[in-house]
């Protein structure tokens, strides 16, 4: 289904009619048939039983006698490396600051940026000559990550997490780490991670990187810190049995993007104003999949872009950007209002950012805030959702919500100095239309919970966490007791920036106490 997928979206560039898709034979087939027949491809089945057969033999070898074949590997090509990185550093699980040269731990000298994966993003080959990346995947031809595995379970859960533990244990052990630092809240390899470095009488800590008002015990956190944008989250996390020794407010962990990017969303606010812009409004969709099984389809996209599209061109003094979640998939989206689409374009007074990872479709390198900072108004798509909102009104720019899946339990709808969710799409264009000439902040204005999204708004941030990490590092190099150091941290920390700031538990139920 993926690989069909990917040609539903790339088969929209190709003008041929005669595409023909060959798949190996399986069940369902007259289904799957039917199910993209509309589209400007045929699949034909063939009956490759042999060669099946014979991929899964392969399989199950390499699966049986795949530590044979790394140590046989490592050998004849040498591949054994010596890491030649400094001991104790801090480890920080989050490869995108890598390759996006973010520069957000500029204030830590003694760190390294590792993955459990490897990541198609970066030169794999020269990561052992680098001082900045690992990749813990590409190192598993190190057979010392491995040492010491002999835990065997009938439940293949538990043998996975056990395994991966232990490689993190290993890495960590080798290098003397005692700080792990990661932002992959929904991965499960961070739960191995801080239980490894736990192990070696070390720290896990989480940085919360996108906002969320609902939690559950699937995206339970387990780790010493807990750095997250408000202390609103507190509560929420230990009903969701998260196991959190010490949370810790620091507030929206990207503010320190809006004076980087403030020239770029002028440039861009000039480009359309040049074109008869006066007002200008940013759309950020949350993206969409290609059957709707899991999430919002095609059409739900497309009727809202054709609605935002129409409402541009019949105003011709108003400007739109585009920034969605998924730009590598829009070209299906617009493929389909493609007469909207080319008037809209002409008009010059639309941007929509259109580049994308290289490592899938997202844009994980071009921040809402240049977007939200050259426009009068922004709209979100998805309040379940809201990282991209939130991360324009704090910026500065007025933004509201679209919301059809009714969370009235979100604190968006309780508001009550404006109303900035909107769960009809129509009244919410209407409200646009009748107030962007008007004065925006006053409108849509977030003042009665603005606090309860970031009490700071201050665009620091990420010094308080770089603060804290580099105090804590320091005290632990200088005493090696974990407690008394982060005791200490979080003294000075309260002391400075407030004691409701920091909520410490004194055991795993994670009882609601205050230090």
């Amino acid at each position: 289904m993926i690989l069909i997928n990917y040609i539903i979206i790339h088969s929209s560039k190709i003008e041929e009619d005669n595409i023909k898709v060959y798949l190996s034979d399986r069940k369902y087939k007259k289904n799957i048939i039917e199910k993209y027949s509309k589209y400007n491809f045929e699949i034909l089945f063939q009956n490759n039983n042999l060669i099946y057969k014979l991929v899964k033999h392969i399989i199950k070898f390499i699966r049986s006698y795949g530590k044979k074949f790394y140590l046989l590997k490592n050998k004849k090509l040498n591949l054994n490396y010596n890491y030649n990185l400094p001991s104790n550093y801090i480890v920080i699980d989050n490869a995108i600051d890598f390759v996006n040269k973010s520069n957000f731990w500029a204030d830590i000298s003694n760190f390294i940026y590792v993955s459990f994966h490897s990541r198609k993003d970066t030169n794999e080959i020269n990561i052992p000559n680098s001082n900045k990346y690992i990749s813990l995947d590409f190192f598993y031809k190190n057979i010392k990550l491995n040492d010491n595995y002999n835990y065997k379970s009938s439940n293949l859960l538990v043998n996975k997490f056990y395994y991966e533990s232990n490689k993190w244990y290993n890495f960590f052990k080798l290098n003397n780490s005692k700080i792990y630092i990661s932002f992959n809240k929904f991965e499960p390899n961070s739960i191995a991670a801080s239980n490894a470095i736990n192990s070696l009488n070390g720290v896990s800590a989480m940085v919360q990187s996108s906002y969320y008002e609902f939690v559950n015990s699937t995206s339970s956190i387990f780790s010493d810190l807990y750095f997250c944008f408000s202390n609103e989250l507190f509560s929420q996390e230990i009903k969701s049995k998260s196991i959190v020794k010490n949370f810790i407010c620091v507030g929206y962990i990207n503010d320190y993007k809006f004076k980087l990017y403030k020239e770029k969303s002028k440039i861009l606010r000039q480009k359309l104003n040049k074109n008869g812009a006066l007002k200008i409004i940013s759309f950020f969709d949350q993206g969409y999949t290609l059957d709707g099984k899991w999430f919002y389809d095609q059409d739900y996209l497309i009727y809202q872009y054709k609605s935002l599209f129409d409402f541009i061109i019949k105003n011709e003094n108003i400007g739109l950007i585009i920034k969605s979640k998924q730009p590598g998939k829009m070209d299906l989206i617009f493929s389909r209002i493609r007469e909207q689409y080319l008037k809209l374009k002409d008009t010059g007074r639309c941007y929509i950012y259109s580049s994308h990872d290289n490592f899938g479709v997202k844009d994980t390198l071009n921040p809402v805030c240049e977007a939200s900072m050259a426009s009068d108004l922004s709209i979100h798509n998805m309040l379940l959702a809201g990282t991209a909102g939130i991360e324009s009104s704090l910026s500065g720019t007025p933004t509201i919500f679209f919301d059809d899946l009714n969370l009235k339990k979100s604190i968006f709808y309780q508001n009550e100095t404006s109303k900035i969710v909107f769960s009809d799409w129509v009244e919410m264009m209407d409200s646009v239309e009748n107030s962007i000439f008007y004065d925006l902040k006053k409108i849509y204005n977030w003042d009665g919970i603005i606090n309860k999204v970031d009490p700071y708004r201050d665009g620091n941030a990420k010094e308080r966490i770089n603060s804290y990490i580099n105090n804590l590092y320091y005290e632990i190099s200088k005493n090696n007791n974990i407690e008394k150091s982060i005791e200490k941290n979080n003294k000075l920390f309260k002391e400075k920036w407030g004691y409701d700031k920091i909520l410490s538990t004194y055991n795993n139920n994670n009882e609601d106490y205050l230090t």
